[in-house]
């Protein structure tokens, strides 16, 4: 049995994930609880269901994979496994009521006779009180039952939840896998598969919606442009840009934004150091990168960029993002 047998074929970048998981059913040690943690969109979700159909399939034989066309796969493939159930968030929280009715389905036998895998999605998101409930089945789990929960921010969770739970880490995606896959499996273009695999943040998932989003052209053309036309505009005229990006705008939309100026300081940064071209994400405007790159120094550049990577950090906490993006503002049109 090859150790190096992916889980699921179809997710990049996450080889020591799936080599974790892969050995556990090779070697017969199946923890009661896993916790599955990264970035958004980097396939955490996918390899807890692959996970769940490969305990649980009947015709895999020797390999660690599931075969994909027992009955236990195919039920698995459309959700309608009865030993395989998914919780997510009711809203924006996991609720105690959820939690409850996951106890009480637990402590049922299974119908298949196999194992019971119970995926919390967004357990990052539990309220303490489904936690600290969840804890308890956690600490004595029925035998033969699985917990597969998924997250982004082991600092929302419980630490107590988390020592119950087996660690994979899932890492961001490195860019020229990202935009590898967009070339060969979407046919994206080269020049636009190297723009959205820095502008996704290692999130493959973030970079398969960007496909088809045409709307994050023109945003990123007018950020940028809006960006640069605030040099030397007076203090009221820069926070009221600010206010346009980020006043009732969703999180996601803000990160979007953070990560269109981050990848546009990035290429400054890059073009400024290298004077080179290969790895500039926004091609399409090189005559400004030349331009602007000439006015700013390195030390410029690296300031930038840090405070754009301590407003997402800051938003990620929860601050008041007006204010955030403010501070931003004020710090990419005034350093120098």
């Amino acid at each position: 049995m090859d150790l190096q047998e992916p889980l699921h074929s179809g997710i990049v970048g996450q080889d020591y994930a799936q080599r974790m998981l892969a050995n556990t059913i090779k070697r017969k040690r199946v923890p009661h609880a896993i916790l599955l943690w990264g970035p958004e969109g980097t396939g955490k979700l996918s390899l807890a269901w692959s996970y769940a159909a490969a305990l649980n399939c009947t015709g895999r034989g020797e390999s660690v994979s599931a075969c994909g066309s027992c009955p236990s796969c195919h039920a698995i493939a459309t959700q309608n496994h009865p030993d395989v159930r998914l919780t997510e968030p009711d809203g924006q929280y996991i609720k105690i009521d959820q939690i409850r009715d996951v106890i009480e389905a637990v402590s049922y036998r299974s119908y298949f006779g196999g194992w019971k895998v119970w995926i919390l999605r967004h357990a990052d998101r539990m309220r303490d009180e489904a936690a600290n409930s969840l804890l308890r089945v956690l600490e004595d789990p029925p035998a033969g039952t699985v917990f597969l929960l998924t997250a982004e921010n082991l600092y929302s969770m419980l630490p107590t939840v988390i020592s119950r739970c087996r660690l994979v880490r899932f890492n961001p995606v490195p860019q020229r896998e990202i935009e590898s896959l967009l070339i060969d499996r979407r046919g994206v273009p080269p020049e636009k598969a190297r723009l959205l695999s820095v502008l996704c943040g290692g999130s493959v998932g973030a970079a398969l919606e960007a496909c088809s989003d045409e709307s994050l052209e023109d945003e990123r053309v007018a950020l940028i442009q809006g960006i640069r036309d605030l040099a030397g505009k007076p203090v009221w005229e820069v926070l009221d840009a600010s206010a346009r990006v980020g006043d009732g705008a969703k999180r996601a939309s803000l990160d979007r934004s953070l990560r269109i100026l981050e990848c546009w300081y990035r290429d400054l940064l890059v073009y400024r150091t290298t004077r080179g071209e290969d790895s500039i994400a926004n091609l399409d405007m090189l005559d400004q990168i030349r331009s602007d790159a000439k006015k700013c120094s390195v030390a410029d550049l690296l300031t930038r960029l840090k405070g754009i990577s301590e407003a997402r950090m800051q938003l990620a906490a929860n601050a008041n993002a007006g204010l955030v993006m403010d501070n931003l503002f004020m710090t990419l049109v005034t350093s120098d």
